[in-house]
């Protein structure tokens, strides 16, 4: 009896040992169920993830504004002395035919920005130059062909630099004469030891300068040394503009007036009206503004 009792309690003892060991069998294989369960669910690693596209900005529905050219304007003067005719091309299309030594055309109008001149004997196809050639938007500008007849050389004189003076117009003097500088003077009675006033000194083949004169009746004196080689008179307006080329030869020239820049519209600057109080007799500075243009 007392054996069997034992044999009970052993009995019972294993049957408690075995269900415990079944159970945490369980609860492992339970465990590793939900591991595998959680890793396969798991989401993927960045490196196989399928990337996402960029998002797509949407489209401005706000109507685009047209880009609009300026346009710039441009005249041809031909200062080759002893040059044939030419033909003048810009962009290939042909904008004068046929002009002679000592002509200047009318002004073109074409759009701003660079473009390709090429300048051919009348009636030819060879080229006696080319080159490109860059306007500016609104601008004016008069090319210019000199040189001889074996080496033409190209020059473009912008007509529409500086500023207006109220009361005066602007003078252009561009050298396109063979040979050496020149002095341009105006005749003058102030000077005790000469008869004129410098108006520029020794403007070099090839080069542009400008100067503002008063309005009414300009003189002016192409000289080498202190000899007039050649004199010529233009009127002048105020706010207007104008250009005198000298051409041919240094030692003889001519020179050729034009009105530069028409219809060119530009600030003036104020002059400075002294003015005197009565009462004390003090002086004091009143700016005069005008506008001007040429046409």
């Amino acid at each position: 009896m007392v054996l069997k009792n034992k044999l009970s309690r052993n009995g019972r003892r294993g049957a408690v040992a075995t269900l415990a060991a079944f159970g945490l069998l369980s609860f492992s294989a339970l465990s590793f169920a939900k591991d595998s369960v959680a890793q396969t669910n798991a989401p993927a690693s960045p490196a196989t993830a399928p990337k996402a596209g960029a998002a797509k900005k949407p489209a401005s529905t706000k109507p685009r504004t047209p880009r609009v050219r300026g346009t710039a304007s441009a005249r041809v003067i031909h200062a080759v002395p002893g040059g044939p005719a030419v033909d003048v091309y810009l962009d290939n299309q042909k904008i004068l035919s046929g002009a002679v030594y000592k002509s200047v055309s009318d002004y073109i109008t074409t759009n701003s920005g660079k473009h390709r001149l090429k300048i051919t004997a009348a009636g030819k196809t060879d080229e006696l130059l080319s080159g490109d050639v860059t306007l500016t938007k609104n601008k004016f500008y008069t090319l210019a062909a000199f040189g001889t007849p074996d080496k033409v050389q190209f020059l473009r004189v912008n007509e529409t630099t500086g500023k207006a003076f109220e009361g005066k117009g602007r003078v252009f003097m561009t050298h396109l004469a063979q040979g050496t500088a020149v002095d341009v003077t105006t005749p003058s009675t102030r000077s005790k030891t000469r008869n004129y006033a410098t108006f520029l000194k020794a403007l070099e083949p090839g080069k542009t300068r400008t100067k503002t004169v008063p309005a009414g009746s300009l003189k002016l004196q192409v000289r080498s040394s202190e000899a007039v080689l050649k004199e010529v008179s233009t009127p002048v307006e105020a706010g207007k503009r104008y250009v005198a080329f000298v051409v041919g030869d240094s030692a003889s020239p001519d020179v050729i007036i034009k009105p530069a820049a028409p219809g060119y519209v530009e600030p003036v600057v104020p002059t400075q009206k002294a003015t005197t109080t009565a009462a004390t007799g003090t002086s004091t500075a009143q700016a005069t503004t005008t506008s001007s243009s040429a046409s």
